[in-house]
Formats: C-alpha cells, structure tokens, sequence
C-alpha cells in the first residue's frame, strides 16, 4: 500500500484539473481522500466531478473528512462520488480503511 498527497501547489498552474486527471492516471489510486474546510469544499468537490469518468472507470473509492465534515455532514451527502464521510478524527480512520480497500478491495 502506497500513500501520496497531492498538494496543490505541485500541480501545473495552467489546468488544475486536467492536472489532477493526470496524477490520478499515474498513481493509479483505490482510494482518493480531501481534508475540507467551508470555503475548499466546492473546490474539492469540482475537482471530483472534473475527474468523475476516471473514478467511475477505475472504481476508485472517494473519502472526504476534515472540519466541513464534521460539522456539515449532510451537504456532502449530496455528492454521488463521495464513498466514505469521516466525522471525527480522520487520520487513523482513512488509514484503516485504505488498508481494508487494498486487503479486501473495495467495500
């Protein structure tokens, strides 16, 4: 199991979301994970839909923790891509599920 972040500021300036594309194309990921606040939520969430047809094909799991999580919950209910919520502490939690995804595939 291989764990890599994608910090932003590592994509090309020109297309971000062609560039986020590009970085799940390469990695090959089971499992993608956002740590959201309020004002990076729609952010995250157009990058998802920019890359739905990649995560549809290659049944890539999609978690989503972080502050937006734990305190609205029920809007990102309302995005289809989004697999897993993560209300608490999320660090050892999105581990344990990606080890479960990559023992068990996905679930």
């Amino acid at each position: 199991m291989q764990i890599r972040p994608f910090p932003l500021d590592q994509f090309n300036k020109s297309d971000v979301f062609q560039d986020f594309i590009g970085k799940i194309n390469d990695f090959k990921p089971d499992l993608i994970g956002f740590s959201v606040v309020e004002s990076t939520f729609l952010f995250s969430m157009k990058l998802l839909k920019a890359a739905k047809e990649v995560i549809k094909t290659n049944k890539i799991k999609v978690a989503v923790g972080g502050v937006h999580a734990i305190i609205a919950p029920r809007t990102i209910l309302k995005y289809s891509l989004i697999d897993y919520i993560c209300v608490s502490e999320g660090e050892d939690a999105f581990i344990e599920r990606a080890k479960l995804i990559h023992q068990y595939g996905a679930a």
